[in-house]
């Protein structure tokens, strides 16, 4: 009958460091030897000296990306909160513009107005439409020409 040959080594550890491995091990649901060598293999692969890790350091790190995260949903609710506060003042330019227009229809409609009979004013009243339209138009251009200017 031919012998087996054992390609087991033992190591002898502290009963201490041994309690820690069963309860390590046990919490991972693996074996002694299973969770020994995923050890081995993650210290080895990443080329770390495993007395030179600090403990607790996987809480710092975990803490420093908590951090990083939390700034960065800050970052975007601040940005959110200043797009709303952007749209808020665009329908505000919109509003400052038809009272501009409807200054200068009124201004121009003292102007014209005397003695005009039904016809005339009918087509006061269609100009002054056109008007409206267009002169909002020509200002709205002038505020998108000066946002486009390079600023020095």
């Amino acid at each position: 009958m031919s012998r087996m040959k054992n390609n087991r080594k033992e190591i002898k550890i502290s009963s201490s460091v041994h309690a820690l491995l069963s309860q390590e091990a046990a919490g991972c649901l693996l074996s002694h030897k299973d969770y020994v060598e995923a050890a081995i293999r993650y210290f080895a692969g990443r080329k770390l000296n495993p007395q030179m890790v600090k403990e607790g350091m996987a809480y710092e790190l975990r803490a420093a990306l908590q951090d990083g995260l939390e700034r960065i949903m800050d970052q975007q609710l601040c940005q959110e909160q200043m797009e709303l506060i952007l749209k808020g003042l665009q329908q505000v330019l919109h509003e400052q513009v038809n009272i501009r227009v409807m200054t200068e229809l009124l201004i121009n409609n003292l102007h014209r107005l005397s003695e005009r009979d039904r016809k005339e004013l009918s087509e006061l009243v269609e100009w002054n439409k056109d008007f409206a339209l267009k002169r909002k138009q020509d200002i709205l251009k002038l505020y998108q020409q000066k946002d486009q200017e390079p600023k020095v």
